[in-house]
């Protein structure tokens, strides 16, 4: 394996760094994988979600920002991907569970709408436009709470998974102002 193919998008490295004090440049040294991983670069589904989350992390996490957690769901979640039988829910799931490590997952409250504002569900409709549904917000409550084998099971038609991930998208965006 080329070093090349060691640098594509959210591959799980180690590396030794080197850093100059004086020119402040830091070279790398040995890369290598830390997970090997077996089908990501080669499954079309699994390659679109990696850049998809790849796109994600870069529109909302600071370059400088360090957090433990997120760090390892991220590890654990690109193998779950790389394993899973049927990716097609993924997006969806890992979307949803990082709102958890940027303090905005939706309340579990049961209600007709979600409330894309205020991150929970109600009976009443919102008086702004930022709220989905009734379809949408029960497919978005089913996801909640799931394990990602559990998320892989849920079955969506295709045109109301692109209607969830917008939401989710738009969910993000509301929380997060710099998206």
């Amino acid at each position: 394996g080329s070093s090349q193919a060691l640098f594509q998008p959210l591959r799980i490295l180690e590396f030794e760094t080197e850093h100059q004090e004086v020119s402040k440049f830091i070279s790398v040294k040995n890369p290598r994988l830390a997970t090997p991983l077996h089908n990501l670069s080669v499954d079309p589904v699994k390659i679109s979600m990696v850049f998809f989350m790849n796109e994600v992390l870069s529109k909302t996490l600071a370059d400088d920002y360090t957090n433990e957690e997120l760090f390892q769901f991220l590890k654990n979640s690109i193998v779950l991907l790389d394993d899973a039988i049927d990716p097609k829910n993924f997006h969806l799931w890992w979307l949803m569970e990082i709102t958890r490590y940027y303090g905005f997952y939706p309340s579990a409250t049961s209600g007709r709408f979600f409330n894309l504002k205020e991150g929970q569900f109600e009976n009443l409709r919102p008086d702004h436009p930022h709220y989905l549904d009734t379809q949408l917000s029960e497919v978005l409550h089913s996801l909640l709470d799931l394990e990602w084998p559990q998320a892989q099971g849920i079955e969506l038609h295709s045109s109301v998974r692109k209607n969830v991930l917008n939401a989710l998208i738009d969910y993000l965006k509301i929380h997060l102002h710099n998206l």
